[in-house]
């Protein structure tokens, strides 16, 4: 679900990121590690997916100070 989730990410979809969301027990800090361990909201804000980065700010378990490659 997770992978899902970074994919619908990535390819822009706010519907299905809204949907993805609603699954319980979803890891939204999951780091792709194809894609240098950026996490979802990472990918959201260096594609500037503005829509999506607000919808991924509401949930409740975001980590905002979660690390990559680059950053840490």
């Amino acid at each position: 679900m997770e992978q899902r989730l970074y994919e619908a990410v990535f390819g822009g979809d706010l519907e299905e990121v809204k949907e993805i969301l609603r699954n319980p027990g979803l890891d939204v800090n999951w780091e792709c590690n194809a894609d240098w361990d950026y996490t979802a909201l990472q990918r959201a804000c260096s594609n500037g997916f503005d829509s999506i980065i607000s919808i991924l700010l509401a949930h409740p378990d975001i980590d905002v100070n979660q690390e990559n490659i680059y950053v840490g």
